[in-house]
């Protein structure tokens, strides 16, 4: 499912990153680089990632929103997993003329709208856009 997860956030899913999600699963909550490093120096006995690639795995897992960093008591970054979204569609289209309302069905639409807003630190909980009728209302581009 974490796999999907970083799919669906634009990730090209490899090898590396695939360890790198698993070293983080295994350290637990609020784990920090070095604390992932060392359990993935465990896991592979011994042939872990380089803290550089690493370290350049995770930042890329923030920026589109997997993981979480925060900056822990001793002031060290910690890394936790962002909590899966709702799978039902939060943005909605509000018809200005007439106040319909009508889910985004476009998967790709809505997850493009989840990274932009991941890559700013926020997750979308609900978003609405107001639309207009087009001139012509038989126009494929009418239906939402």
């Amino acid at each position: 499912m974490l796999e999907h997860r970083c799919r669906e956030a634009g990730m090209k899913m490899t090898d590396l990153r695939r360890v790198v999600l698993h070293g983080v699963l295994e350290a637990g909550s609020s784990a920090t680089a070095v604390d992932i490093w060392r359990t993935l120096l465990a896991m592979t006995e011994g042939h872990a990632p380089s803290p550089t690639s690493l370290q350049r795995t995770l930042n890329m897992m923030v920026g589109l929103g997997v993981l979480h960093r925060h900056v822990g008591i001793d002031r060290a970054w910690q890394y936790d997993l962002v909590p899966a979204q709702d799978t039902s569609s939060a943005i909605l289209f509000v018809d200005a003329d007439t106040g319909t309302v009508t889910p985004c069905d476009d998967p790709e639409v809505t997850a493009l709208l989840r990274r932009l807003v991941a890559r700013r630190g926020f997750a979308i909980q609900e978003a609405s856009i107001t639309v207009t009728a087009l001139a012509d209302p038989t126009s494929p581009a009418r239906s939402v």
